[in-house]
Order: C-alpha cells, then structure tokens, then sequence
C-alpha cells in the first residue's frame, strides 16, 4: 500500500532528476533548458503536495494515506475493497455481482475516511440490488452524527435517499428533506 500510495510522488521525483539531468547539455537552447527548468519547479512541486501527508477538506492525499494506513488493519482492509471495486468495476462488473463480503459494514465509529467510505459503498451495494427500503434506512443511519463521510458522498447519498422516498411513495421524503436542510444549514 505503500507503494501504491507513494508511486506518484516516486514518479515525480524521477522525472525532475531526469528533467534536470537535461538542463546541463541544453543550456545553450534556451527554449529547452527553461522548458527543463520548469518541468523541475512542477514535478517538484507536485512531489512535494502529494507527498508531504495533508488532509483538504478531509481528503487525504497520497502521503497521508502510505502513513495513516498501516496504523488501522480495518481501514488497510476498506483501502484494499476500494482498490478491488475499482478494478472490478473497471472491466465492466457492476456493484451487485461483486462479493458480497466486499460491502460489509465496517465495525467500529466511521471516524476514518476509508471506512465511512467503506459504509458508503454499502449503501450504494443496496441501491444497486434495488433494496430501496433497506438503503433508505442505511442512508438514514448514516447520515446521522458526526462521520468522516465526505461532503460529496453526503449529497451523493441525500440524492439517492431521495430516489429511495420517491420509489418507495411520499411518506419517506420528510425525513430526506429534513437531512438535506441539515445539510444545507451545516455547509454554510
């Protein structure tokens, strides 16, 4: 995972030793020396922001990840699902022919990303099978208290619930509009 995570920063670093490789023997040609130079200041730059472990808007980026990861076997495991469905999905498999293992709840709080990402796909595993009582419930749970579900995911899954009340009749709305006025008051 470390690997996976840190390939990208791996892959600037050599192409700016590369880029800078070339400047030396292309000092006289002005437009390919400062096209190296500049390939140097951005893979660098890239390296750095991808690399150093930071946390936006409660996204990790890859060198949060290579050093949050082996701290929690749990999210280690979801961070492997997630890699898996993509893979899977990838080639074309939709979400109900996976394992069913794969969208199993995490145990424990969704306090990690990985995880709330993990109870994410669950509810999207649901909606795939076309259980919209059972997703709207998950939806509902889900939503409820403070997780490390990201604010894409949460609009994501009010749309859904929304299609779970619609599907299911008008008594279930009330509960989606009150989530998404919850929403709605908590990103401004």
């Amino acid at each position: 995972y470390k690997l996976y995570n840190l390939g990208g920063v791996l892959a600037n670093l050599l192409a700016v030793a590369l880029a800078g490789a070339l400047i030396a023997p292309c000092r006289n040609v002005w437009g390919a020396r400062v096209l190296f130079e500049m390939l140097c200041v951005t893979g660098l730059g890239t390296a750095l922001t991808n690399g150093i472990p930071l946390r936006v808007q409660g996204v990790a980026n890859d060198g949060a990840n290579a050093r949050d990861l082996g701290k929690d076997p749990a999210a280690l495991r979801a961070f492997w699902v997630q890699l898996s469905m993509n893979a899977r999905q990838a080639e074309g498999v939709p979400l109900r022919e996976m394992p069913e293992e794969w969208f199993a709840l995490p145990d424990g709080g969704l306090d990690n990303i990985m995880l709330a990402s993990q109870a994410v796909l669950h509810a999207n595993r649901l909606m795939s099978e076309q259980r919209f009582a059972e997703t709207a419930q998950c939806i509902d749970a889900l939503l409820q208290g403070d997780t490390a579900i990201l604010s894409l995911h949460r609009k994501l899954l009010l749309c859904d619930r929304l299609v779970c009340a619609t599907t299911l009749g008008m008594r279930h709305c009330n509960h989606s509009r009150k989530h998404a006025e919850k929403q709605d008051a908590s990103a401004r």
